[in-house]
């Protein structure tokens, strides 16, 4: 008896998976949700931040992107302390660009940071204070590997995993070096 309801009900489930290809045997589970909801394949295109945070678990670095015509300012924040600050200036007419960069070091962080200016070890508050909201985002994830998600008014409108190039390793004396 227990067979016959364990195939009727193998037969109208479509989560039913053989336990071997040439057996009639098959399992048929009483709740196949995952356990882990953290499943880069769920995010599409319009999610909100907080479901693409709800999929991905909170984000590893922030960006905002400040664009102005064919100059863009890059503020990057780890900790809500800004780590990057970026200008590029794009060259009408060619597909060349102006970069100005200054990144953060161990001792830069704990350096003030002047009123007046976004600078590497200021807050996101002293950011939106001087530049005001930023209408583009990009929020970095680690979820076996590196994704950025691009978010414009609060919506997903970008999302792409980063590949990771192999680790390169050496050996000593292997160099293919001849006498």
């Amino acid at each position: 008896m227990l067979a016959v309801i364990g195939i009727l009900l193998a037969a109208c489930s479509p989560r039913v998976r053989s336990v071997d290809a040439s057996s009639d045997v098959v399992f048929v589970p009483l709740s196949e949700e995952p356990k882990d909801k953290r499943n880069a394949d769920r995010v599409v295109i319009g999610m909100s931040r907080q479901q693409v945070d709800a999929i991905m678990g909170p984000s590893v670095k922030t960006c905002w992107m400040y664009p102005a015509g064919n100059v863009r300012q890059k503020v990057c924040f780890s900790d809500d302390k800004v780590t990057s600050v970026a200008r590029t200036e794009h060259v009408p007419g060619t597909d060349r660009a102006l970069i100005d960069a200054t990144f953060a070091t161990d001792t830069s962080i704990s350096h003030s940071v002047p009123p007046d200016i976004v600078a590497v070890g200021a807050s996101s508050q002293h950011v939106r204070r001087l530049w005001g909201a930023p209408p583009v985002t990009e929020e970095q994830y680690a979820l076996g590997g590196e994704y950025w998600a691009t978010f414009e008014n609060g919506r997903v409108t970008g999302f792409k995993r980063i590949a990771v190039p192999p680790a390169f390793a050496t050996r000593a004396g292997s160099g293919n070096a001849r006498p």
